[in-house]
């Protein structure tokens, strides 16, 4: 509270004793006793003086009781305003202002203030602070006395609720803590004369508690007021703003998925002075090759900060090899066996997982796996003596019209062809000689013939015998 009056003694009225007044008074403690006092003195003594072995100052000072009062002499009671040079038990100064200058005198109007609040006494005279004294202190009643005064006089008061709050700027979303009442004085809080507390946060929001905290959804400059009123029904209202700071926006866009062994870069266009992502990028842009979850933590000007989450998946890539089965000589079965692959397209074109060859050369498979792909090449060298095609025409049009082995040398040349019946139809020891598929009068019939050859290598000296098929295709 804040107590405004006027304070004043009437000329040729009283002596130089004390004016003053007291406050937080607090009703007598029946267990204690009814003498029992608790309160805080201020004490105005208008010339120094020295009585009964007790001395006082002229000028201020002010007196925390918490003691038995016993006003029936002067000797109990004297060492109340009289402190020095002994303070009665209970008692605590909580400061003096004295000096031969600082008394009051008779016939002056002194405008006086006290702010008494939970955790400061401030007390002026005529404008002039006489007291600043911070602690803890409780609500209780306030009163005017004086000692040997009996024209001191009490005028022009008024009562008002002092109060304030703090707060601090804050981000959207953070929750501001509202503190109205210092928590160092917890007793203090409990023994407030302030009885309601209202606040209206400026965004539709209210709280009835003492130090509320609040969080604002959305940005802007909110207008807080609070309202307290205290047990005599008295109500005042306080007003402040808040700024609420918005969020970064940002976005590092949508989950992905990469390729084995190709990156990503993770990137924002938000300028900020602090980016805290999830690994150990810095900066605004981040550069990923492996699988996980990708976090990035902006911080800007205000200190508000935003996070956002990427998740980067990895596709494999395919991965197979190549199995070779037969010789060229016969036709080569060249497959592809392997893993994480979807499709796939050999250099013939052909899609499926094999294809049949007779011919040397580079080869080559290009796998795909959700969009990804692998290539991989193999060279397949000739791994014959011989050369002898699957099938031959004998239509006279001049293109494989005979049929036979090609090899470029060879001794104990044998060749032979048979029927299904195994009836030998054609042979030769003759490296130039093939058949022709000619029986003396017509042409044999369409259908699948088997050969046989045997020779042998002069270079090598190495026995050649094998058998096949051939399709005679008029």
């Amino acid at each position: 509270v804040r107590i405004k009056g006027k304070l004043s003694v009437n000329i040729g009225s009283g002596d130089d004793d004390m004016i003053g007044f007291v406050f937080g008074y607090q009703a007598p403690n029946s267990t204690l006793g009814l003498n029992h006092c608790e309160m805080i003195l201020f004490d105005w003594k208008a010339k120094e003086q020295t009585d009964l072995g007790y001395f006082a100052d002229e000028g201020f000072s002010l007196l925390q009781l918490d003691t038995l009062l016993d006003l029936s002499s002067q000797a109990s009671s004297w060492p109340i305003f009289y402190p020095k040079p002994n303070m009665p038990p209970g008692s605590k100064l909580l400061g003096t202002n004295y000096d031969t200058l600082n008394g009051w005198d008779f016939g002056v109007d002194y405008d006086f203030i006290l702010t008494y609040l939970t955790d400061r006494i401030v007390i002026e005279i005529n404008g002039d602070t006489i007291f600043d004294v911070p602690g803890c202190y409780k609500k209780g009643r306030f009163g005017f006395y004086n000692m040997s005064q009996p024209g001191a006089k009490y005028s022009d008061f008024s009562y008002e609720l002092v109060y304030d709050f703090d707060f601090a700027s804050a981000c959207q979303g953070e929750g501001v803590k509202f503190t109205s009442l210092d928590s160092a004085c917890p007793e203090s809080i409990n023994n407030l004369n302030i009885e309601n507390w209202t606040w209206n946060f400026g965004d539709g929001q209210q709280s009835g508690m003492i130090n509320p905290i609040h969080a604002y959804q959305n940005p802007g400059n909110y207008l807080i007021t609070l309202t307290v009123e205290d047990s005599n029904g008295c109500i005042q209202a306080l007003n402040k703003n808040i700024d609420i700071f918005a969020l970064p926006q940002f976005n590092l866009g949508p989950d992905t998925a990469i390729c084995e062994g190709s990156a990503v870069n993770l990137e924002t266009d938000h300028v900020g002075p602090s980016y805290s992502w999830s690994t150990s990028c810095s900066g605004a842009t981040c550069e990923v090759q492996a699988a996980g979850v990708y976090t990035l933590e902006i911080t800007d000007d205000n200190s508000c900060s935003s996070v956002d989450s990427v998740e980067i998946t990895v596709i494999p890539l395919p991965k197979f090899d190549f199995v070779k089965q037969g010789t060229l000589c016969k036709g080569l079965e060249l497959s592809v066996v392997g893993e994480h692959y979807e499709s796939l397209q050999w250099s013939t074109m052909d899609t499926a997982s094999s294809i049949e060859i007779f011919d040397p050369g580079l080869f080559y498979v290009e796998a795909y796996n959700k969009g990804c792909s692998f290539q991989k090449e193999i060279d397949i060298l000739s791994d014959c003596d011989y050369y002898i095609p699957n099938s031959f025409t004998p239509n006279g049009d001049g293109l494989n019209d005979a049929f036979g082995p090609v090899l470029s040398q060879a001794s104990n040349f044998s060749f032979q062809v048979y029927d299904r019946w195994g009836n030998i139809v054609f042979e030769s020891q003759d490296l130039s000689i093939q058949w022709t598929g000619y029986s003396g009068s017509d042409y044999y019939p369409q259908g699948i013939y088997v050969w046989e050859l045997e020779y042998t290598n002069p270079v090598s000296k190495k026995i050649i015998h094998d058998f096949g098929k051939v399709t005679l295709v008029p």
